[in-house]
């Protein structure tokens, strides 16, 4: 959250302050070419377990003997997720024949770097777990194929809510931390928070280990009246105010960005965030890099240029993109263990316009043809990206507008309605105006159409018509 200021207080050497200032600054402060990072190995033996609770609050009672014992990772699980989970065919069926009210689970994993550490650290916890208020399973398994049904629940919860989530609206995914000890009492107040707003089915996981929680909720961005946009503000408002009350920050993994711009101010106080405006005047004293990014005065910034997610009817030639999480992680690597929601291949591939994209950039710019085209109808018509249903296939191709169905009756879909009343209304009084008719500026005859140097046959329409 903000620049780290705390390198002036461990280092001395300018060079070294600066390397540590632009370590999450976003590209505010300047611009890196090239990085080199230092890994650490990988402790590839490990034993892995879900410990279900009957409430969040037993679940955070045991947070600190469970830390205390050595667990490498303690991902925390709310009621939500694991109904989330229950769904899942090919989740863990003990999950599964477990009826979730109030239920809370951690995610729990020992690592060791040889067989005989991590048995070691797996057996010392055996007995503590024994001793915890669980409903359902308590080992803690060396099995392959089990460790990676468990981390599927976790990292396939966002893709999964974001999936479900009603047409229209986007997935927004918020990052917090507070001292362990205040977890509790945040995500209790959170919870409260979603039932004050009305946000139905949002979800809070994260690292418990680290006081670092997530927490998911869905919006329309896009209504014309803006209550979506007005409710999300007011949300947030208070949000920070719980967060800040327990003595938490407002980002703790993800980066400031826009979100959590405004309210650096009311996390750091004004003097610390006047040495921050001035390391940004320092390295950027033009503000060409990144404005509005980490640092902004303005107090509702965050509510501009939020990006909605209109709906792709079924009447667009564009499968699974109303259900897309657009969190990129279609296109990893199938070992990463992230599970791909898309329904499309994660390899680039060409959207309609002939150009190789990624499913994510794909996914973009089909929005972005549906916000054009509802601007102005005929430019979608015109470019193709419509299919129409033809009888006997569940599927249609992408023709001229065919004026009726296989008895010659009329079935408009949304968007071929809009597009007929385009064509048969629009489209005469749009021709007037390019070519001199009716409520036309212009004089004299249209323009000649111009050829195709691809097909000199077929003449392509008069750019000013279309």
């Amino acid at each position: 959250m903000g620049y780290g200021l705390n390198s002036f207080l461990d280092h001395s050497d300018p060079v070294q302050i600066l390397a540590r200032l632009l370590v999450g600054s976003e590209g505010t402060l300047a611009f890196l070419a090239s990085i080199t990072m230092r890994t650490v190995p990988v402790r590839a033996h490990t034993r892995t377990g879900l410990l279900v609770f009957d409430d969040l609050a037993a679940a955070n009672r045991a947070l600190p003997t469970l830390v205390d014992s050595g667990a490498a990772t303690i991902e925390l699980l709310d009621a939500t997720s694991l109904r989330v989970g229950q769904g899942d065919a090919d989740g863990d069926p003990r999950l599964r024949a477990i009826t979730v009210d109030r239920h809370a689970a951690f995610l729990v994993e020992y690592r060791g770097r040889s067989a005989a550490e991590v048995e070691q650290l797996a057996g010392d916890a055996s007995g503590l777990i024994s001793r915890l208020p669980l409903e359902g399973p308590r080992e803690l398994s060396a099995d392959p194929v089990a460790k990676a049904a468990l981390w599927k629940l976790r990292k396939g919860l966002y893709a999964k809510v974001a999936g479900a989530r009603p047409p229209g609206t986007a997935a927004l995914l918020e990052d917090i931390a507070v001292p362990v000890g205040d977890l509790l009492a945040t995500c209790e107040g959170l919870t409260e928070l979603f039932d004050e707003h009305a946000y139905e089915h949002a979800v809070i996981f994260g690292h418990a280990k680290d006081g670092n929680v997530h927490f998911m909720l869905t919006e329309d961005l896009g209504g014309t009246s803006g209550a979506g946009r007005d409710r999300f503000g007011r949300f947030t408002e208070d949000m920070v105010d719980l967060v800040l009350a327990q003595g938490g920050t407002l980002k703790a993994e993800h980066g400031t960005g826009r979100m959590m711009a405004p309210f650096v101010r009311r996390q750091y106080g004004d003097d610390l965030y006047e040495v921050m405006a001035e390391v940004k005047r320092l390295c950027d004293p033009h503000g060409v890099l990144s404005p509005g990014v980490v640092l902004d005065d303005d107090p509702t910034a965050h509510l501009d240029g939020l990006k909605s997610t209109p709906t792709v009817e079924a009447d667009y030639a564009y499968d699974g993109v109303d259900t897309c999480a657009v969190d990129g992680m279609c296109a990893l690597p199938v070992a990463t263990g992230y599970p791909r929601h898309c329904g499309g291949s994660p390899t680039p591939s060409r959207c309609r316009s002939g150009v190789r994209t990624s499913p994510r950039r794909r996914e973009s710019c089909h929005r972005r043809s549906v916000r054009r085209s509802r601007a102005d109808p005929l430019l979608l018509l015109h470019r193709g990206h419509v299919r129409f249903p033809r009888p006997g296939r569940r599927r249609g191709v992408r023709p001229a507008l065919r004026a009726g169905g296989p008895e010659g009756e009329r079935s408009d879909g949304p968007a071929v309605a809009v597009l007929r009343h385009a064509v048969e209304v629009q489209g005469p009084a749009r021709r007037r105006r390019c070519h001199g008719g009716a409520g036309s500026t212009r004089s004299g005859p249209p323009p000649a159409p111009a050829r195709s140097r691809w097909s000199p046959t077929r003449p392509r329409a008069p750019r000013a018509c279309v």
